[in-house]
């Protein structure tokens, strides 16, 4: 059996049946790694800026880049780009002109935005406009340092992903996108607003030391996970936004701003200046612990407050109440200079407990409540007149 094997090799080398070379490249291939034909390294000792790209690849930054005054740094005009700074720097140059460091532009008709671009991975600064300002659509912006630029540090537009960045001392807004999300940012020392968004959501960020907000929503936007600290106002949501399960605390102003229908549920608020939440028309302010505010709570109109734990508002009321159509309602009060206040009539209030309130309620004429009883030291509070009354607000 073994001859008839080499007899069939044999025949077939002297055939030349086609059996390939083993090797058909050079033996000695170039130095360095391989690299994808796609991807285009930038240098300042290779490239001059504004740098434009203008083709899908991938582009990697193997230098600091400085621009020249008046100048941006990058400008990206293409779909499919991913731009990486490899941790190296951006920095602008001065002068006078608004410039931004990384531009992504609409087409050359300026009607549609280039899509799924990313950029990633490094530092901007010092630009006299934004760090990155983005026209297109589909855009992440990842694991980037913005800092002491002069307008935004990041701003983005629609269906884009703003994730893992930090703003600090932008003279204008930290990040700012519209439609999109943001998540485990950092915002510190910006001129206006920490962190924002239009009809986006912001998730897992923190926002300290801004100067206005340290988060401003709007349009139905969504903050949660989210902790603000030291800002003018903490956080600032409007037109039918919800803010869940945030902290708010030391901010120089108001915690949280719940202004056009807008939600605070399962929040924490302390020690605010003003205020710990202020809603104005339509709220609903749920499950949320206020201690060491001023005011607790300020509603003006049909609000829900509700299920609220309200403990040491001091100098003013726990829920003070200026306008109507409020339904205050099984709630917690303790050690509040004055539980309940409203400024008005037409007001309901049921089924709230008090402990320990210098004074319970401070009420204007035309409210309504549920029967008020004492149970303090009652033992069985089913055996005082009203006590399981199921509208009964009960001081113990």
């Amino acid at each position: 059996m073994r001859s008839v094997g080499i007899a069939i090799a044999a025949c077939v080398c002297a055939l030349g049946l086609g059996i390939p070379d083993a090797v058909s490249g050079p033996l000695d291939p170039p130095p360095g790694p391989p690299t994808p034909t796609n991807r285009v390294v930038l240098s300042a000792q290779l490239i001059s800026l504004p740098y434009v790209i203008d083709a899908p690849g991938s582009y990697v930054l193997h230098s600091n880049l400085t621009a020249p005054a008046d100048t941006p740094a990058v400008v990206i005009a293409s779909d499919d780009v991913t731009l990486d700074l490899n941790g190296f720097l951006i920095e602008g140059g001065g002068g006078k002109a608004l410039t931004n460091g990384v531009e992504v532009l609409f087409d050359d008709k300026n009607v549609v935005p280039f899509i799924n671009v990313t950029i990633r991975n490094g530092s901007i600064r010092g630009f006299s406009g934004d760090g990155i300002l983005s026209n297109g659509e589909q855009v992440l912006v990842e694991d980037i340092h913005v800092s002491d630029n002069m307008g935004y540090g990041v701003r983005v537009a629609n269906a884009s992903v703003i994730s893992r960045c930090t703003a600090r001392n932008n003279s204008e807004v930290g990040l700012f996108g519209h439609l999109t999300t943001i998540v485990e940012c950092i915002a510190i020392s910006n001129g206006v607003s920490g962190i924002k968004t239009v009809g986006g959501t912001i998730q897992d960020c923190s926002a300290s030391l801004n100067l206005g907000d340290g988060f401003r929503a709007f349009d139905g936007s969504t903050i949660s996970n989210c902790s603000a600290f030291s800002n003018a106002v903490g956080i600032n949501a409007v037109d039918g936004s919800a803010v869940i399960d945030c902290a708010a605390f030391t901010n120089t102003q108001t915690g949280i701003v719940a202004y056009g229908g807008s939600s605070v549920i399962d929040c924490s608020l302390r020690n605010n200046s003003v205020c710990g939440v202020d809603a104005d028309f339509g709220g609903t302010i749920r499950g949320n612990t206020f201690s060491a505010n001023p005011i607790s709570i300020r509603v003006n109109e049909g609000n829900v407050v509700t299920e609220n734990n309200v403990q040491t508002s001091q100098g003013d009321a726990g829920v003070l109440a200026i306008g109507s159509g409020n339904r205050i309602d099984a709630n917690t009060f303790a050690n509040n200079d004055t539980a309940i206040e409203t400024t008005t009539g037409g007001n309901l209030i049921t089924r709230n407990t008090f402990w320990l309130n210098v004074t319970n309620f401070d009420l204007a004429a035309g409210n309504s409540l549920g029967p008020i009883v004492d149970v303090t030291g009652a033992g069985d509070v089913t055996m005082i007149f009203n006590a399981n009354h199921p509208l009964a607000n009960l001081i113990h």
